[in-house]
């Protein structure tokens, strides 16, 4: 049995043991909040589904929060070319993981979470927020730290080796144009 909730303007579909992200809701963790504005109930009797005008009446889907946490970082950038306007701004929405626990569709029928279940939602829902420093890594390979290590050391080996390549590219360029003064002179003979 799923149900589909509105909360801060949006709507999500729900059932027992799906963790969730919405906009913050006041309360700690741990405490348990009830939707009883369902605007959908669904998958309950061979595929019968109850259709709110606009909320099923009696319908109620319980939760349990989890965590309070923020999302990830938003960069917002305004620019006008040639005007020399540049606007930078950063946003983070707060937000509140929800465990749900248990849906009631309104005619006596409820779908509860198990109690084993529950420790492998609770691990699904510790799963950090950002995952960005894990793909970070994994793009970088097997060896994280070890790789940081080598191109902090490289950029110093390759500023001693610049000025080499450096002094060479201009011993091969006054070699080039010593022939070409060459030429010229001899052409001034003639």
């Amino acid at each position: 049995m799923y149900a589909i909730i509105q909360t801060g303007g949006k709507q999500y579909r729900a059932k027992p043991g799906d963790v969730l992200d919405i906009e913050k809701l006041e309360g700690d963790v741990g405490h348990k909040i009830t939707f009883n504005d369902l605007l959908l109930v669904g998958g309950y009797n061979e595929g019968q589904t109850l259709v709110g005008k606009p909320f099923v009446q009696n319908a109620k889907l319980e939760a349990e929060i989890v965590e309070q946490t923020r999302g990830d970082k938003i960069h917002i950038i305004k620019y006008r070319r040639r005007k020399g306007y540049r606007r930078t701004l950063g946003h983070r929405q707060s937000l509140t993981r929800l465990l749900i626990v248990k849906v009631e569709n309104g005619s006596g029928q409820t779908l509860e979470l198990d109690s084993a279940k529950r420790k492998e939602a609770l691990i699904k829902a510790s799963v950090p927020f950002s995952t960005r420093q894990k793909e970070r890594d994994a793009a970088r390979g097997p060896q994280g730290s070890e790789a940081k290590a080598k191109k902090a050391s490289a950029p110093k080996a390759a500023s001693a080796a610049a000025p080499k390549k450096a002094s060479a590219t201009k011993e091969a360029s006054s070699a080039k144009a010593k022939p070409a003064a060459a030429k010229k002179t001899t052409k001034a003979k003639k």
